[in-house]
């Protein structure tokens, strides 16, 4: 017979083993400078509206905003929701092995969109990122600012509360001052799963 502590102990130890921990850093899927994938089902999730793209050429970036780890980003803007929807992270999806994540932390940065993809000015903005439980209620609500200051600046870090565990969905809303003409760029996702 085991005592109550001894079954705490192995419960904690289950649970520490059935999480893991994951980054969504994008720098292994095959991406062009300019040019636009869908990212999907990536590392255990599924990213609605996120496109990979490479910034930059020979390790120059050319959007204004450094990616935090190099050399892709995500990206989204109008265009990605106009044609896909949401911007939105999904643990649920055909063939998943999960069906709730803990979001943890992000990096993000806004630029002016362009169609060309020649050099964007980085933009200032805000991102909400709101978390949903898998019967579809808001769990949570966060917003980060981007200060765009200078000609090339570092992405923003946004560190979410512990509000945003054992969610099904995040989605996201950018909101600038010219908001149809930014685009986010995202980088290094970590969460749990």
């Amino acid at each position: 017979m085991s005592s109550v502590n001894e079954q705490s102990s192995r419960d904690e130890a289950f649970t520490t083993w059935e999480k893991k921990a994951s980054a969504a850093s994008f720098d292994d899927i095959a991406a062009l400078p300019a040019a636009v994938a869908p990212v999907g089902q990536y590392k255990g999730l599924d990213y609605n509206a996120f496109f990979t793209t490479m910034d930059g050429l020979a390790g120059i970036p050319v959007s204004g905003v450094k990616p935090h780890s190099k050399p892709n980003v995500a990206a989204s803007g109008l265009l990605t929701e106009l044609t896909q929807g949401q911007v939105a992270i999904y643990a649920d999806y055909p063939g998943s092995t999960t069906n709730t994540f803990d979001l943890e932390s992000f990096y993000f940065g806004c630029v002016v969109a362009t169609t060309e993809g020649e050099a964007s000015a980085a933009a200032a903005c805000t991102v909400q990122a709101t978390g949903f439980n898998a019967n579809g209620n808001g769990v949570a609500t966060q917003e980060f600012d981007f200060t765009a200051k200078g000609l090339l600046v570092d992405m923003a870090q946004a560190t979410l509360s512990k509000k945003f565990k054992g969610l099904a969905r995040v989605e996201f809303e950018t909101k600038a001052a010219l908001s149809a003409a930014v685009a986010t760029l995202w980088d290094d996702f970590r969460y749990t799963t």
